[in-house]
């Protein structure tokens, strides 16, 4: 016997907002979601919890100018009334809108920030909203105009830092793991794509690091690691990697050729959410859109 579909009206607040809107995307959420009835609307708008997590990708939604997602994601964030845990912004967020974020709430509770090939990004510009972020702990940089003496500063200003990946191909990379080492001894994760130097600078990394259980070196090409230290890495570190030769390109590998086109053209908890679900007779993976019928 085929199970009833749920009237998804009659779901209480802390299911919709708190489990189902924030499994279907910031921008479903802001263009469709709030727009099917007047209840989902109070909720998209009154429930801080739609928002702790924020992912915008103007990649994804090439139909919308830039600065129209910037306004959508400072609307997103001013929803979130200071309970955003975790944002991901990809290739439109500038110096402007990341101050922005940081200015907008005291935001305590946000502990992951990655950003992808936000090339107007600036060092300078990250560090300032990084003062205002200090309990960050993870850090995802990929193609943005960022130099190692940014990342001391990042260190310092991120003390409780336990995740950083970094992926810088078409900067010189000499002195970024120095960097690393010398400021953040809390990583318990690193990922370093196209940016490590020698093998001093793995060195510097076992030393200056020493809580590390995850080390991947990937596509770092002038890179010949020593087999003795790479035999260090493996008995030390859980989970190391390390790849310098030439693989197949995937998704994040073509991301920098569109960097430079974009550059040319601008000069454990989602078990318990499915338990909780299933009490309401939803499963994990149910669908919603603005067109199902609620009668």
């Amino acid at each position: 016997m085929a199970s009833e579909t749920p009237n998804w009206l009659e779901m209480p607040d802390e299911i919709m907002g708190g489990m189902i809107f924030p499994r279907l995307g910031t921008l479903e959420i802001l263009k469709n979601v709030e727009k099917v009835c007047t209840t989902w609307q109070r909720i998209c708008k009154d429930d801080p919890r739609v928002w702790k997590v924020i992912d915008l990708d103007y990649s994804s939604r090439v139909w919308y100018a830039e600065n129209h997602l910037e306004k959508l994601c400072k609307e997103a964030v001013d929803r979130s009334c200071g309970e955003l845990i975790d944002i991901t912004l990809t290739r439109f967020c500038t110096n402007h809108l990341l101050d922005y974020i940081s200015r907008c709430f005291i935001l305590i509770k946000l502990n992951r920030l990655c950003l992808n090939d936000c090339y107007k990004i600036t060092g300078c510009g990250l560090n300032n909203a990084l003062e205002r972020l200090p309990h960050l702990e993870t850090l995802e940089l990929s193609f943005i105009d960022i130099r190692k003496e940014d990342i001391e500063v990042i260190g310092h200003n991120c003390p409780h830092l336990h995740s950083f990946k970094i992926q810088i191909h078409f900067l010189p990379c000499h002195g970024i793991a120095h960097a690393i080492a010398n400021s953040m001894p809390a990583l318990r994760h690193l990922e370093l794509i196209g940016t490590m130097g020698d093998n001093n600078g793995v060195r510097a990394i076992l030393n200056g690091c020493p809580h590390l259980e995850t080390l991947h070196i990937l596509n770092c090409f002038h890179t010949l690691l020593d087999p003795n230290l790479e035999k260090l890495c493996r008995e030390r570190i859980k989970d190391f990697q390390f790849n310098r030769e030439d693989t197949p390109e995937t998704d994040e590998d073509s991301h920098m050729n569109d960097f430079f086109n974009l550059c040319d053209d601008d000069d454990d908890d989602d078990d318990d959410d499915d338990d909780a679900l299933g009490d309401y007779g939803v499963s994990g993976g149910s669908d919603i859109s603005a067109g199902d019928d609620f009668d």
